[in-house]
C-alpha cells in the first residue's frame, strides 16, 4: 500500500502531455493509510505542480479513465491547465443566525466582481448543505 506513489504515478500519467502552467490538481484517493499520509501527498504535489492550487480528498469508491477503479489502494487526478485566471480555493460554511441560515466564506472577489465567478468547483454533502442557499447567495 504506497498511496503516494499511486498518487503521482495517477498525476504524472495526466499531466505527461500539458503544455500550459498546471493552476489546479485535484486528487482523489483511497488506501487504508490516506488519513496519514495527506500532508504528505499534499507536500509532493505541490513540488509537482508550483504555483497551482492542489485540492484532494481520501474517497471509499474512485472513478478514473472511464471506469471504477476497484483496488483497496486507488487514485483519480483531474488538472486544469492554463487558465486565464488563477483559481481560488476557499471554504464555505453554513449556519443559522439570528436573521436565518446564512452561508459564510465566499471570497470578496467572486461577490464583487461577477466575471470572477465564471465557473466554480465545489464538493459537498448533498444531504447536509443546502446548496439552493448558496446558489442565491452567488446569483445576488
Amino acid at each position: 500500500d504506497n498511496i503516494v506513489a499511486v498518487v503521482m504515478q495517477a498525476f504524472e500519467s495526466a499531466a505527461a502531455k500539458l503544455q500550459q502552467s498546471i493552476s489546479l490538481v485535484v486528487v482523489f484517493y483511497s488506501s487504508p493509510a490516506a488519513s496519514k499520509l495527506s500532508s504528505v501527498i499534499a507536500d509532493r504535489l505541490t513540488k509537482a505542480a508550483p504555483g497551482a492550487v492542489i485540492w484532494g480528498c481520501s474517497s471509499q469508491s474512485l472513478m478514473g479513465v472511464g471506469q471504477e477503479i476497484a483496488q483497496p489502494c486507488a487514485a483519480s487526478v483531474l488538472i486544469l491547465a492554463g487558465l486565464s485566471q488563477p483559481p481560488i480555493a476557499f471554504r464555505v460554511e453554513f449556519q443559522p443566525t439570528g436573521d436565518g441560515p446564512s452561508i459564510f466564506g465566499l471570497p470578496d472577489a467572486l461577490i464583487d466582481d461577477p466575471g470572477m465567478g465564471s465557473a466554480m468547483l465545489l464538493a459537498a454533502d448533498p444531504f447536509s448543505f443546502p446548496m439552493d442557499l448558496l446558489f442565491k447567495r452567488v446569483a445576488d
